[in-house]
């Protein structure tokens, strides 16, 4: 699963949609799909701090990919 697989689902989850997600981000609903798609390839670190809040998630959740989430968690 990537990042923007991983917005997109939590976004779901929550019942938000994009724009709304934008809004809580303060950015555009374009910016939130960009995401979701992976056209964005490194978040700013203010979007993750406030995805982080949003979804109350560690931030390395939106930093890496699987291979490489996994990766990380057997560091810590």
């Amino acid at each position: 699963m990537t990042v923007g697989d991983r917005i997109r689902q939590l976004r779901k989850e929550k019942g938000l949609t994009q724009e709304e997600l934008g809004e809580l981000l303060g950015v555009k609903k374009a910016a939130v799909q960009k995401y979701e798609s992976g056209q964005v390839q490194n978040l700013k670190q203010s979007t993750i701090q406030k995805l982080c809040e949003i979804f109350n998630r560690n931030p390395i959740y939106f930093i890496f990919n699987d291979l490489e989430l996994e990766k990380e968690l057997k560091k810590m």
